[in-house]
């Protein structure tokens, strides 16, 4: 096998800027990324125009080719780069990249630039589908999307999809911590600490692109709860089936870890949690019992009932679940005389007593799984 010698670093040699850059940015992962969370991010201009503001900081590029090694870039001032005029019929994406020229690779100059890849206008682009956009050059990493609307004079906030990633050791997982307590769209490598004492909402995941990961917690203990979306694909994980759009984190410590394919986000940690959830479908006279409050909850794919109900007759419809099992699933509750009662949950929800001689029903005893 050839070997690359002299090693790097070996007393009495010289070095070539590629071994050079490959030694030391070796415990850097390949895929490359910004350093802070606020580095490089790509914002509208202050009074919209048709460009974009590219904030300070520093960032690490991959090279293209196998042995060429990674680049550092500082930009220590605002960059300003000017989006070409918008077509008068279809929108278009755009790519902001940041790009390495290097004379032995590729590019007639040895520079790194912030450079917009104009895109081709096509009719229904948005940032979700990205139809028409430019391959990314040669030695480039991915900062954002800027959509150009059909016809517009200026671009805004709601234009530009940030697609940074940060910078990781190989083989030790790092997260950029952040808290959050009002709609958020998360970065690649983002662990949120999501508060929503003040009101519920939205963490809305990045591009789900190959190796990004997501990580969100809810941290209070209040009721309202933090839905967690993508904005393509789906989101799969134990109880979503074929997938699903969004979920929910309503308990205090409840969290996802989500890592990306390409096309859609998975759940390797923790899980959906709807926390407890009121039960107020009654029918027939069911009702809740004196001093009990029925509640639903949806943890991953297990479904739990506890609670008391009263009131209505035996073998009528008490209220239905939120999420009813695939088949007929059938339970021995007991009620307020000591009595066994069974009790059904059938496939359209309804949970139904087959017998009771007090009309008081425990359902603590309804759990199961599904998908």
């Amino acid at each position: 096998m050839a070997v690359e010698s002299p090693p790097w670093a070996q007393t009495h040699s010289n070095y070539g800027a590629a071994q050079t850059r490959r030694a030391v940015f070796f415990p850097l992962s390949a895929a490359g990324g910004v350093k802070g969370p606020g580095d490089l991010l790509v914002t509208a201009n202050g009074t919209p125009n048709m460009s974009v503001n590219v904030a300070t900081g520093e960032i690490i590029i991959p090279g293209s080719n196998a042995d060429q090694g990674s680049y550092y870039g500082l930009a220590s001032t605002i960059t300003n780069l000017v989006i070409s005029a918008s077509n008068p019929t279809n929108p278009r994406i755009d790519t902001i990249a940041a790009t390495v020229q290097d004379i032995d690779y590729s590019g007639a100059s040895d520079e790194w630039v912030l450079q917009v890849v104009t895109g081709t206008p096509t009719a229904g682009a948005t940032l979700s589908n990205l139809d028409g956009v430019a391959t990314l050059p040669s030695n480039s990493l991915l900062v954002a999307y800027v959509l150009v609307p059909a016809a517009a004079s200026s671009i805004t906030s709601g234009d530009i999809a940030d697609e940074r990633v940060h910078s990781s050791l190989t083989g030790i997982t790092t997260w950029n911590v952040t808290t959050q307590t009002t709609t958020y769209t998360a970065l690649p490598g983002d662990s949120v600490l999501a508060n929503a004492t003040s009101a519920a909402f939205t963490a809305t995941l990045p591009t789900p692109a190959l190796g990004a990961r997501v990580k969100v917690a809810k941290t209070d203990s209040s009721a309202n709860v933090v839905t967690v979306r993508t904005p393509s694909g789906t989101i799969l994980g134990l109880g979503l089936g074929a997938g699903s759009t969004s979920i929910s984190l309503g308990a205090e410590g409840a969290f996802v870890e989500l890592h990306a394919d390409g096309t859609n986000w998975h759940i390797v940690g923790g899980a959906q949690d709807t926390g407890w959830l009121n039960i107020t479908n009654f029918v027939n006279s069911w009702t809740n019992a004196s001093g009990y409050t029925t509640q639903e909850r949806l943890i991953g794919n297990l479904y739990v009932l506890h609670g008391q109900i009263t009131g209505g007759a035996t073998n009528t419809d008490a209220f239905t679940v939120s999420y009813p099992p695939a088949v007929e699933r059938r339970f021995a509750s007991v009620d307020a005389g000591g009595v066994i009662c069974p009790i059904n949950v059938q496939t359209n929800g309804a949970v139904v007593p087959q017998w009771t001689a007090t009309s008081t029903v425990q359902v603590d005893c309804i759990s199961y799984t599904f998908d």
